[in-house]
C-alpha cells in the first residue's frame, strides 16, 4: 500500500511540470472540497429534517428545522454553481477542466492507430 501511494505521489508531483498539470491539480483540490462540503451539506439538512420530524408540533422548533433544511439546498445550489463556473471559467482560458484531462491524452494517444 505504501508503495502505490509513492508511485502516485510521484505521478502526481511530475505532472506539475506544465500549465495542463496546474490546471489538474486545482481541479483535483476543487473536486475534493467539493465533495466534502456536499458531504457536509448532507449531512446538515438529515440533522434537521430529523429535527423537523421530531419537532412534536412545537411551531418555533418546526420553523428553525425548516429555515435550516432551506440553507443546506441553498448551500448545495451554491456549491454547485461556484463548481461550475470554476471549470467555465478554465475553459475560457484553454486548459481541459476534467480532472482526469491528462489521464485521457494519454489514453487516446495509446490507443491511436498505428
Amino acid at each position: 500500500m505504501k508503495l502505490i501511494l509513492n508511485a502516485q505521489a510521484a505521478e502526481t508531483v511530475n505532472r506539475i511540470t506544465t500549465a495542463q498539470g496546474v490546471l489538474d491539480a486545482f481541479n483535483r483540490i476543487a473536486d475534493f472540497f467539493t465533495s466534502v462540503i456536499v458531504a457536509l451539506a448532507v449531512v446538515y439538512m438529515i440533522y434537521y429534517g430529523f429535527s423537523f420530524l421530531t419537532a412534536g408540533g412545537e411551531e418555533k422548533k418546526i420553523g428553525e428545522a425548516k429555515k435550516n433544511i432551506l440553507y443546506g439546498v441553498i448551500a448545495i445550489l451554491i456549491i454547485i454553481l461556484a463548481s461550475s463556473a470554476f471549470r467555465i471559467v478554465g475553459g475560457f482560458i484553454g486548459g481541459e477542466t476534467d480532472s482526469n484531462s491528462s489521464q485521457n491524452q494519454e489514453q487516446d494517444f495509446n490507443t491511436a492507430p498505428k
